[in-house]
């Protein structure tokens, strides 16, 4: 568009009408009067309207002429990216045949589809046809034909009624039919309809002679489909049952199990038959009187949780029950049994019944012969008994701190600001408490306000600076708390960088490691 005037702000003259601009022939007069006219509010003379008017005439053809060059030119602006966009998709179609993804062989594939399955199945877990292996089979025809050729990424079939949406009937039988061996997690609901539950537990019950694990929580519903269950598991390796009923009468479907080995009982009220002589690990609340009768009879354990349920947890027999294959225990009873292989323990604490604890303590280690590499504490442990422990047993590398439920707000404050007070070390060349430690996780099971993560940090730094110091992972798992400032996050961060391993989890995630059934093991990377 041509410019104006610097001047008098007029067009020049040009006499070219095809290209859309204007001639204005006029006297240098009539331009000042007009420039006059522009700048100020005067009111223009008759012969000056007919100019004027003239003006606008010349103004809207050349605005209309505009207006058309850039339609058309934005239309051919269109075209050119709407052909740049084409262009572009077909080139990136032509790099994707040059992608190594299309080369890896089939057998490299296998072991990344393996890694994208879930690494550990949660109680409130369910299968989800947007995740791993279902959303393998829907990127390529290449990967649906290698995904459903490896029975290992269908053995894992979880079910659970607690949520809305649970896997239709037809998807359980195409998912099973994709499997070899089956694991299978089951979760009940009593308060749903107990019609489909029924359904798809009686056609999983169907292939039973596959099953390699059952983790199953029972409904009254349930309950008469295990009973037929007996004489039908001959693979099965792994069993949990979780019943919230009344008293019912045993279940002894798993007594004929021929490789049950692990088994987790969380139910008081349903008594569970088990072949005790096989187990090698074993989860169990109930009567120490019940507890003995299956300690002696297991001669292969290797793993235990002993819960003792009822008020006097600790026998007055003198008998001693030897373990000799017991590696690690969480166990509420100590006084009464001989485990010569011992190498982790885990031992619930109350304030009420921690003098009781410490007492016993000490003599179950020094029957061992192995030596004790994990100490794992849960409840309200007393700080300054638990660093004498720590003190006394050097061979101590990894502490796990479980402060629990019961522990009222204010109790826990003190028992999570004392331990973090022990274990800080004082100066770089200063004397600390279990220097060997090459481990520690923090836990908390439900308060929300006693983290002093600026005490947390302090503990970290202060043990990964100093002189003899193994530390090398730590981790700290908070149920429901708010999360760590950001100064906090910046110092973490900063030894996270330095080398450390620094592990932070909430909500269900470190739920999920503090109910672990044997070891709380922490994705510590």
């Amino acid at each position: 568009m041509p410019s104006r005037c610097s001047e008098c702000g007029a067009f020049p003259a040009i006499s070219r009408e095809e290209d859309g601009s204007f001639d204005l022939n006029v006297t240098a007069r009539t331009l000042a009067r007009h420039q006059q006219l522009l700048t100020t509010n005067e009111p223009p003379e008759s012969p000056e309207l007919i100019y004027v008017r003239s003006v606008l005439s010349k103004t809207d053809a050349r605005l209309e002429w505009l207006d058309d060059e850039i339609s058309r030119l934005q239309d051919r602006l269109k075209q050119l990216e709407e052909e740049r966009g084409a262009l572009s998709a077909y080139r990136a179609q032509n790099h994707l045949i040059l992608s190594p993804l299309r080369r890896i062989p089939a057998e490299i594939l296998t072991e990344i589809f393996a890694w994208t399955l879930p690494s550990v199945v949660k109680p409130s877990a369910q299968s989800d046809i947007k995740a791993s292996p279902w959303t393998l089979s829907h990127t390529s025809r290449r990967w649906r034909a290698i995904s459903i050729s490896i029975p290992c990424l269908w053995s894992q079939v979880s079910i659970n009624y607690a949520h809305d949406s649970v896997y239709s009937l037809d998807l359980v039988k195409t998912h099973v039919q994709r499997a070899r061996t089956l694991k299978i997690h089951f979760c009940g609901n009593r308060r749903s309809d107990s019609r489909p539950q029924v359904k798809i537990f009686t056609f999983l019950s169907e292939h039973s002679s596959r099953w390699q694990e059952l983790d199953v929580e029972l409904t009254p519903n349930l309950l008469p489909l295990m009973v037929t269950l007996r004489g039908r598991l001959p693979t099965l390796r792994r069993v949990a049952i979780q019943w919230n009923g009344i008293q019912t009468p045993p279940l002894s479907c798993f007594q004929t199990a021929p490789l049950l080995v692990d088994a987790d009982i969380r139910s008081r009220y349903l008594p569970i038959l088990l072949p005790v002589r096989q187990l090698t690990r074993y989860r169990v609340e109930g009567s120490w009187a019940m507890h003995r009768d299956i300690l002696k009879t297991t001669p292969n354990l290797v793993e235990a949780r002993i819960t003792v349920s009822g008020d006097d947890p600790w026998p007055n027999s003198d008998q001693k029950i030897d373990l000799p294959h017991l590696q690690c225990v969480d166990v509420s009873v100590l006084d009464h049994l001989r485990v010569p292989a011992l190498a982790e323990l885990g031992v619930h604490v109350t304030r009420a019944k921690g003098l009781r604890v410490y007492k016993h303590l000490s003599p179950l280690i020094s029957r061992s012969h192995c030596t004790l590499r994990t100490l794992c504490l849960r409840g309200s442990p007393d700080a300054t008994a638990v660093a004498e422990f720590l003190r006394k047993f050097t061979t101590i590398t990894r502490f796990v701190l479980i402060i629990g439920t019961n522990s009222d707000e204010d109790a826990a404050h003190e028992v999570a600001d004392v331990f973090l007070v022990q274990l800080t070390v004082a100066n770089a060349t200063g004397d600390a408490l279990s220097p060997q430690l090459s481990e520690i996780i923090f836990a908390f099971e439900e308060h929300t306000s006693y983290i002093e993560y600026p005490l947390y940090l302090k503990m970290l730094r202060s043990r990964w600076k100093a002189n003899g110091c193994a530390l090398k992972a730590a981790a700290l798992l908070a149920r429901s708390a708010p999360g760590p400032d950001s100064v906090t996050l910046n110092g973490l961060d900063i030894i996270r960088q330095q080398g450390l391993n620094v592990v932070l989890l909430d909500g269900e995630q470190a739920l999920d490691v503090m109910t672990q059934r044997w070891r709380h093991t922490i994705p510590l990377a």
